[in-house]
């Protein structure tokens, strides 16, 4: 039986055709069994959208608490690129992994809040929700992170949620369903201020919350 290097080359080698005989997820069963993160890095950084992607994926699988820094840089880079795939696969694993020494990486993540891909903001939007209030409290930029901590007041939320700034209305979702998911009535006051595509959005964050 191949070792994972040799699979991993093997489908960088041949392309996406590879993954008939590996699929992802028997791919991710082999890390999930402790292999070295670092052997996923000839997906996360190939030319092909959808090796790249896969590779993300598997990474989303796999990382957590004490594992995945290893990786952190590939996963954070590929935030960055053009195809929406790729850059929405690695947004639960960046967000599990940034500490405070990242600013730059949650800076690129929070900016996906107003991706032009709905699937990636809806992402990013969701997993604003589990970065540590560590990592967050020392970001100075953009200024309206502060309506993602938890002493964000209702009112300065309300004023964002009507702004023009496509960042701060939606850092104010964020923060609504990050402090006051629980707060019924404040839902349903911001959903009856947003337009119609936020309005959607947000439900289908809440429903994506509630089958985590």
């Amino acid at each position: 039986m191949p070792g994972i290097r040799d699979i991993i080359n093997n489908i960088c080698s041949v392309g996406p055709s590879g993954f008939d005989s590996y699929s992802p997820n028997r791919l991710a069963n082999y890390y999930r069994r402790g292999r070295n993160l670092r052997t996923l890095v000839p997906l996360l950084t190939h030319d092909d959208p959808q090796i790249a992607s896969a590779g993300a994926w598997i990474a989303s699988e796999v990382v957590g608490v004490g594992r995945g820094r290893e990786i952190f840089d590939e996963l954070s880079q590929m935030l960055h690129n053009p195809d929406p795939a790729v850059r929405f696969w690695p947004i639960s694993a960046v967000a599990y992994l940034a500490n405070a020494s990242d600013a730059p990486e949650l800076q690129k993540l929070i900016s996906l809040i107003a991706d032009e891909n709905i699937g990636v903001r809806n992402q990013a939007l969701r997993y604003l929700g589990v970065i540590p209030i560590s990592s967050l409290s020392g970001l100075k930029d953009p200024p309206m992170v502060r309506l993602l901590l938890p002493g964000a007041n209702k009112d300065d939320l309300v004023v964002y949620f009507k702004s023009n700034d496509t960042i701060a209305r939606r850092l104010a979702i964020a923060g609504a369903i990050r402090n006051f998911s629980d707060d019924h009535e404040f839902i349903s006051e911001m959903l009856g201020i947003l337009n119609n595509d936020e309005k959607n959005e947000v439900k289908e964050i809440q429903q994506m919350i509630r089958l985590a």
